[in-house]
């Protein structure tokens, strides 16, 4: 939902480009959207709010990366209700869950750590992970390694309504070759539920 609209956003502006362009060699331009209603109801636990708790910097250490299923995280868990449109779909195959930085920015060198948002006093060098945990034995990042989605479940209509899905999350040092400066950690991260 909110996925297409800043994809919507960020075409425009080529396109409004091209437009003007167009415009003195006067050619039409189409522009086409879809506009997409809320279908489920999408609650993550403890109102979104994840405690990661208190660590010390010798917590990060050499080794662990942004894919490695690392200790000294939590679990949280995504409910997916109430899906009204879901009687007017014929089959459901697949959902994909997308986790995006509220700012729309990754830390660099990484695009699967979410940064640290906590910019006054913040602690340095020091991001947020995702692993799916749906499978115990086989937890993966969220995130593929240019920043997309790569957290897509097989389901059906019976399995997605009413469906809980379980995620862990952890801190992580942004980049391997540097230090960590105690702080506060705090990522704003935005999540989006889609399926077909």
């Amino acid at each position: 939902m909110c996925r297409n609209q800043r994809r919507l956003a960020y075409t425009l502006w080529p396109m409004a480009a091209l437009f003007f362009a167009s415009a003195v060699l006067a050619k039409d331009v189409d522009f086409t959207a879809n506009v997409i209603a809320n279908s489920c109801k999408v609650t993550v636990s403890n109102g979104g709010r994840v405690i990661l708790g208190t660590v010390t910097p010798n917590y990060f250490a050499a080794g662990v990366t942004a894919t490695t299923d690392y200790p000294g995280g939590q679990t949280f868990t995504l409910s997916i209700t109430n899906c009204v449109q879901l009687s007017t779909i014929s089959s459901v195959s697949q959902m994909q869950v997308e986790f995006t930085p509220q700012s729309g920015l990754f830390p660099l060198p990484s695009r699967q750590i979410f940064a640290n948002d906590a910019l006054v006093s913040g602690a340095q060098n020091v991001g947020v992970v995702i692993f799916s945990a749906q499978d115990g034995a086989n937890r993966f990042n969220v995130l593929k390694t240019d920043g997309s989605s790569q957290a897509v479940y097989p389901v059906t209509k019976s399995t997605l309504e009413n469906s809980t899905w379980t995620f862990y999350t952890r801190m992580q040092k942004i980049d391997a070759s540097l230090g960590v400066t105690p702080g506060p950690v705090l990522s704003n991260v935005l999540v989006n539920v889609s399926y077909n």
